[in-house]
């Protein structure tokens, strides 16, 4: 399902305006906002559309209009009187029922060919992250794919070679700017010779692409290294001690 937000066409405001009481819009106006906001569902392209018709006052909504059940419904208990007198009204029921063809429809006719032409790559990394609170002695591996479009993608970690099924996802995160950002993480205890890899699918490939991670050589000696120190740092501490015993 694909929703787009636009403001509804200014013709359309005045039967509307025209439901609410004299007083109900108090001054000073600059003060206040009064809001519609359409929205747009698709489903299978335009096999299935939805149409919200979403009324704001002072950014509480009153009331939306759904297409899906051909008339309004109220939301606070301001917006009651309203929905009853626009349910009443065939014509402005007919009339917000064919906006899903004169609106919705048509909008998305415009906008499709930009969607189904516009691919952007992901970016994909790895980002290891060593004693974690829940496991210690593992490692959370976290796979971070982002700046993609469209939103449909498929991600998997694999352990030399063989797919890891335990592995947590973030929802899908909307950057503001028509991409997508989404990680997936696996909690692993990495064993020396172990390759770890993120595979990724989506549109803009023309097959999976793969980042690969594993504890380097330079990684064990290091380890060893402070190991040996620990050690000469607790002989050191003993030997200090019995001279310490004996003067």
């Amino acid at each position: 399902e694909a929703p787009f937000r636009v403001s509804h066409p200014p013709r359309q405001l005045a039967p509307f305006l025209s439901l609410f009481p004299p007083n109900f819009l108090p001054p000073p106006a600059e003060h206040f906002l009064f809001q519609v906001r359409s929205e747009c569902h698709f489903s299978n392209g335009t096999q299935r559309i939805r149409m919200l018709e979403r009324h704001f006052f002072d950014r509480q909504e009153l009331l939306y209009f759904d297409s899906d059940r051909g008339k309004f419904v109220a939301v606070a208990e301001l917006g009651e009187p309203e929905v009853k007198r626009a349910n009443q009204d065939k014509d402005v029921l007919r009339s917000e029922m064919a906006d899903v063809d004169r609106f919705c429809r048509v909008s998305y006719e415009i906008v499709d060919p930009f969607f189904q032409a516009r691919r952007v790559q992901p970016k994909v990394k790895i980002t290891p992250t060593d004693n974690i609170e829940s496991s210690p002695h593992n490692t959370l591996l976290i796979c971070t794919v982002g700046s993609f479009f469209p939103a449909g993608i498929e991600i998997k970690w694999f352990r030399n070679g063989k797919e890891e099924p335990k592995v947590w996802t973030t929802d899908l995160i909307r950057n503001g700017d028509w991409t997508f950002h989404i990680e997936v993480m696996l909690e692993t205890k990495p064993e020396r010779g172990d390759v770890y890899t993120c595979q990724v699918e989506h549109a803009s490939f023309e097959g999976p692409v793969t980042v690969k991670w594993g504890r380097t050589s330079f990684f064990y000696f290091k380890k060893a290294l402070f190991l040996l120190k620990c050690y000469l740092c607790y002989v050191l501490n003993i030997g200090l001690n019995v001279i310490m015993q004996r003067i």
